[in-house]
């Protein structure tokens, strides 16, 4: 075992140094295997992964769910002793960093390796993230053990579940691997096996499935390419459908956020375009092998031809065989359509499922790839989130030495104000420019008029060319109107939110420098909003099930709401309302829901919605928000605020502040505990969770409606 202080010298020298320090803000592709650092390949014909002692392949089991094919196992993940050491002994003796950097050649060999498909999700979450895990991908937990950075329980969770949905169907064949050749003639035997059955499947009552199947591919021609393994792949025989489906384990039962399932799209999307380009003959075989590094003629090790000789395969005996072997095969498949859909299992009940099937937009995913490519070829720096993403900062591993954005320097930000509406983002850059050289300029938008709300960010190089910036601008004249021009403050973690920063105005009052408290004169409505999320990262509680720990007295008014979504009927919203609490606040809610004062919630609309957080509506004067009134006259103060944001399916008011309730309202889909002393709760859905559950699906990270989500009946319960 490795001594205590042998542990600690590792992580404080070794493990940070994983990565070439050339490469450490550039990162460059290694290929399918990633050497140890400062380590030396000593065997040219040693797969750096130790595939000799693990590889093997999966024979599909005699079952009835319709796969017979044969996949490739991933190596072990694990961590030994043995490794660690040989990181101590290679740093002992690893040259001064001038002595690595690496030459040009070398770095036009890295520059035409492999990329994996999940790194590239990875960098759609975070490029800072992911270039921080290549940098020191070990922490060492409180037990000083050292561990890599994805080692966590509800991963260790997830991956366990993969493997038992893989074994349902197929069953492991360890195979000796003395070459990496051989180990690439296992990955192309399980895809020739995989194809082979889906050519061959002629029962119309089953679909064919497939699982954990290789795939790879230069995709859209471009200077990336790309490896991975395909979770399931299920193929309809009648109408000639291939479905492409990607297994995410969840702890919780909540959906999971907009941004998470925008990275699992493009990762299934680039799966079924892959697919596509290997049937339709565009994947070029002198370039697969020029990207693994493989050589096509090298004879496969005794192992590896038997085991094509025993699933029927003959005559193959070099990779360049196995390699025009699939591509004749997958030439004899059908014209099919590729679909792609993601599974969601819950980690504690995998009988629990979510799935979610979604269309491909080939021009979309090309213009994502041209955005992230430059960061893999060394052409630019890594980025980090923008700011209505900060969110993400509080689940990351990485936050508390992180640089990117505020958080290093908040002083290179300033807040600019005042802007009238002809105001572009060239006009910012023109005016501000000649400071310093800009680093990026945001202009947030209104979500509901889709025009600039009158301010913007502007973040130079240097704290110095800020600070020249807000001499010189500060009450200046853009267009004819003096804009405000000091510091931004930073955005702390705690405060992260899963909206835009800013679009809550007590955000900018506290953040956007002294001058943001001015109010703005031309400003005659004041948006109703509610207290956005504090960032905590907890995942949500439930999905619309009531915790409700409050005794609801049957004296206690219910009253109910009915639902259309686009003009079709939906269902009814059954509410109690805690007049024994909150009677002030409750009598309003209910005299709008029977409209006896002459005016109510009937035919309104919920016009902010954002899953995973609440639904607002009753604003029945302008319906954006803006307007409203209560029963007791344009505002009313706060009742109290007795009863907290526990669960999901409450009532509470929606504000502008303290002291100023009226006829908005929002219903919460999880937990809110930061809305507590700040919304008063005055009632909660009794009825009609699964009528809630689908008004959260209507609505976005925006607040925008997908649909219209229409109250065409109110009234109370007698």
């Amino acid at each position: 075992m490795i001594m205590q202080e042998e542990l600690q010298r590792i992580y404080e020298f070794v493990l940070p140094t994983e990565l070439n320090p050339a490469r450490s803000c550039k990162p460059y592709i290694d290929g399918i295997e990633q050497l140890l650092a400062g380590s030396s390949t000593t065997d040219s014909t040693s797969d750096s992964l130790k595939l000799s002692s693990n590889e093997s392949i999966l024979q599909k089991k005699n079952l009835n769910e319709g796969s017979i094919k044969q996949t490739a196992t991933s190596s072990d993940n694990e961590v030994n002793d043995d490794e660690l050491l040989t990181y101590l002994n290679n740093i002992e003796n690893m040259p001064p960093v001038s002595e690595l950097a690496i030459s040009g050649d070398e770095q036009k060999a890295k520059r035409t390796s492999v990329l994996s498909v999940s790194d590239l999700s990875s960098q759609i979450w975070c490029e800072q993230q992911l270039c921080y895990k290549f940098l020191y991908p070990y922490v060492m937990n409180d037990e000083g053990e050292i561990k890599r950075i994805d080692d966590k329980p509800h991963i260790v969770r997830g991956t366990s579940l993969h493997l038992e949905r893989e074994l349902e169907i197929q069953v492991k064949i360890p195979v000796e691997c003395v070459t990496r050749e051989d180990s690439y003639g296992v990955r192309l035997l399980n895809m020739i096996q995989a194809f082979d059955g889906l050519i061959k499947w002629k029962n119309p009552t089953k679909r064919y499935i497939t699982r954990e199947m290789p795939i790879f591919g230069n995709l859209y021609g471009g200077r990336l390419y790309f490896r991975g393994i395909i979770d399931e792949i299920n193929f309809d025989p009648v109408k000639n459908h291939l479905e492409v489906v990607e297994f995410k384990t969840r702890s919780t039962k909540a959906p999971p956020r907009p941004q998470q399932v925008f990275t699992h799209e493009v990762q299934v999307n680039i799966y079924r375009t892959l697919i596509d380009e290997l049937i339709q003959a565009q994947t070029d075989k002198e370039l697969y092998f020029k990207r693994f590094n493989l050589d096509m003629t090298m004879i496969l090790s005794e192992s590896i031809y038997i085991e094509y000789i025993k699933s029927g395969y003959l005559n193959i005996t070099t990779l360049e065989h196995a390699f025009d072997f699939l591509i004749q095969l997958v030439q004899q498949m059908p014209t099919i359509t590729t679909h792609g859909s993601i599974e969601y299992i819950l980690q504690s009940d995998p009988t629990y499922k979510q799935r979610k099937e979604f269309e491909r937009n080939e021009m979309k995913l090309k213009q994502l790839l041209d955005k992230l490519e430059p960061y893999w070829l060394g052409e630019r720096e890594p980025k980090g989130v923008d700011i209505e993403d900060a969110y993400k900062c509080q689940m990351c591993d990485y936050v508390d030495i992180c640089e990117y954005f505020l958080m290093a320097n908040p002083k290179r930000t300033v807040y600019v104000g005042g802007l009238s509406e002809e105001v572009d983002e060239k006009t910012v850059h023109a005016a501000f420019v000649p400071f310093g050289d800009i680093f990026e300029i945001q202009i947030p938008l209104d979500y509901e008029t889709q025009k600039h709300r009158g301010f913007a960010f502007v973040e130079y190089e240097t704290a110095e060319d800020a600070a020249m910036a807000i001499d010189n601008m500060n009450d200046a004249e853009l267009f004819g109107r003096c804009i405000r021009v000091n510091l931004a403050k930073p955005v702390r973690i705690k405060e992260t939110s899963s909206k835009p920063i800013w679009s809550e105005d007590k955000w900018l009052k506290e953040h956007s420098g002294d001058v943001a408290n001015t109010t703005n004169k031309d400003e005659e409505t004041e948006e109703t909003t509610t207290t956005n999320p504090k960032g905590e990262e907890v995942e949500a509680e439930s999905t619309i099930e009531p915790l409700t720990k409050r005794l609801k007295t049957s004296t206690n008014p219910k009253v109910y709401l009915d639902i259309e979504f686009n003009g079709q009927r939906g269902g009814r919203l059954l509410i109690v309302l805690f007049a024994d609490i909150v009677p002030i606040t409750a009598e309003n809610f209910r005299c709008l829901c029977t409209h006896e004062k002459g005016f109510g919630y009937r035919g309104t609309k919920f016009h902010r919605i954002i899953p995973e957080f609440m639904a607002q509506g009753g604003d029945f004067t302008k319906g954006n928000g803006t307007g409203g009134k209560s029963i007791y006259g344009p505002k009313f103060k706060d009742e109290n605020f007795e009863i907290k944001h526990t669960n999901a399916g409450q009532l509470s008011m929606a504000n502008s502040g303290s002291n100023s309730n009226g006829s908005q309202f929002f219903l919460t889909f999880v937990k809110c505990d930061w809305l507590d002393n700040l919304h008063v709760v005055f009632g909660e859905v009794i009825e009609g969770l699964d009528i809630l559950k689908k008004i959260e699906e209507c609505g976005t990270k925006s607040g925008v409606t997908t649909r219209n989500v229409t109250i065409v009946d109110s009234g109370e319960l007698k």
